[in-house]
This record gives structure tokens, sequence and C-alpha cells, in this order.
């Protein structure tokens, strides 16, 4: 008995090890219709906020933008489909690229 307790309990430890370690290595990327709220820069670092206006909480996020000639073409007020790469949401978001969505289409 003792054993296969002390089986499971490793069997537990390494599944909870493993499923930790795809979620601090690995980013998730997302693609979405994201409107832009607000752009804002410091120094050579370009960023934007958004929300995604499908979502059902309509939580805001920054976007990191690497190229500023992308970032000046970004407008407030505007939807656009991006696909984004992080590691948690809320914390650091590159974007990855981005397209303007056409107001006929959407």
């Amino acid at each position: 008995m003792k054993k296969a307790v002390k089986v499971l309990l490793m069997l537990t430890t390494i599944t909870v090890i493993t499923v930790a370690a795809v979620n601090i290595f690995f980013k998730n990327n997302t693609t979405s219709h994201i409107k832009v709220l607000e752009k804002g820069k410091s120094n050579s670092n370009y960023w934007i906020v958004v929300i995604d206006p499908n979502s059902f909480d309509k939580k805001k996020f920054k976007i990191n933008v690497d190229c500023k000639s992308t970032w000046n073409l970004l407008e407030e007020d505007k939807t656009y489909t991006a696909s984004y790469e992080y590691l948690s949401i809320n914390w650091k978001v590159d974007l990855v690229e981005i397209h303007k969505v056409d107001p006929a289409h959407s």
C-alpha cells in the first residue's frame, strides 16, 4: 500500500512539473480581432493597449510592437486582426502580425 502511494505521489509530482514547464517555457500564439484603445512609447519601445471586441470580459491588455513603422500605421479606435505571442496575457505580449479589418466585412 505504501509503495502504491509513493508511486502515485511521484507520478503526480512529475505531471505537475511537466505542465508548469510547458506553461513557463512555451509561448502561446493567438490570432483575434483587437481594437486599439491607446498607443504609447517610451524611448525606443512601442506598444498599444487593446481589447478583443469579441471576448466576453473585454479585458484590456498591452501588446509590444517591435517596428516603429508598424506602430505609426496603427490608429486608435480601429479594429485589426492580429497575431500575438505571450507567456501570460497579463505580462509580456509581442505582436507577430497585424491587418486592418475592412469595415464592410466586419
